[in-house]
Parts: C-alpha cells; sequence; structure tokens
C-alpha cells in the first residue's frame, strides 16, 4: 500500500468521512485531498503533519505502514500526578470533586479564586510600608556583626 493508499484509506475505511469532511477537519480544500489520494502524488510534510496532529495517527504509519497506526498517547492520570506531587488524599479529593462539576461552575469557581487573589494582591501592595521609616518600623534592621573569626551561613 502507498502513502496515498494509506491516506484514503484511513480517511475512508477508518474515519469514515468524505474528502470533504476530511478536508475541513484539516483546514484544506477538498481538491488537494483528493490530489494527495492519488497514487504517486506527492504528500507534503505539512499536510503529512496535519493528518498526524489532528488524529493522532503514527507517521511511520502513514509513512511507511508500520504498526501502529496510532501514536502512543500522552495519558495524563491525576492519582499518579497527585502521588508524585505530594498531595494529599483531601486535595485529590477536593480536585476530582472540581472535575465533577458543570463547566459553568467550575467557570464561577475560578472567577471566585480570581477576584480573591486580585483583593488580596491588592491588600498587599496598601499594607506595603510606604516610607523608609516604616519598613524600618514593620522590619528592623539586623545589628549583630559576627563574632571575629565565624562566618555566617
Amino acid at each position: 500500500m502507498t502513502i496515498n493508499e494509506r491516506i484514503k484509506y484511513f480517511r475512508k475505511e477508518y474515519l469514515n468521512l468524505t474528502q470533504t469532511a476530511f478536508a475541513e477537519k484539516l483546514g484544506m480544500k477538498q481538491t488537494s485531498i483528493s490530489s494527495v489520494e492519488k497514487n504517486g502524488a506527492t504528500v507534503t510534510d505539512q499536510t503529512l503533519t496535519s493528518i498526524c496532529s489532528i488524529f493522532k495517527v503514527s507517521r511511520n504509519w502513514i509513512l511507511y505502514g508500520e504498526e501502529p497506526m496510532f501514536s502512543p498517547s500522552d495519558n495524563f492520570n491525576l492519582g499518579d500526578y497527585a502521588n508524585q506531587h505530594g498531595m494529599s488524599d483531601l486535595e485529590l479529593k477536593i480536585l476530582k470533586i472540581y472535575f465533577e462539576f458543570e463547566p459553568e461552575k467550575r467557570q464561577a469557581a475560578l472567577s471566585y479564586f480570581l477576584d480573591r487573589l486580585k483583593e488580596d494582591a491588592v491588600s498587599a501592595v496598601l499594607a506595603s510600608p510606604a516610607t523608609s521609616a516604616e519598613m524600618e518600623k514593620q522590619f528592623p534592621p539586623v545589628n549583630e556583626v559576627p563574632a571575629k573569626g565565624t562566618q555566617s551561613h
């Protein structure tokens, strides 16, 4: 099977898409797909990259027919991530509950947190000492001098 035949097979038999629908998903014109599927036609690197990227097809499968047909997926496992980052059971439960929310509720929660973070940032700026005298009063200078022959680390 040629590269052209594999693209046609993938589109037609695997995805069950017309040339027009396949072209739309790739941001191409139907005539371009028709050309690519003709035996002996050149398949540009851009077309190949688009097919592989959008449909997660293995580049080697399209080029040479080498299995597997699909590229290995980059699966994300929240449990594994939690373990790798020392997340507590409570933190993991909170994240799971968050992802169970409907998208509108998640957006509302995000907006709430962003608003609170902005308030905290504004409060921090307002609470900052305005003058060097206020700074010294809030954070007194350290006047200790290390004893002779000792170094501070």
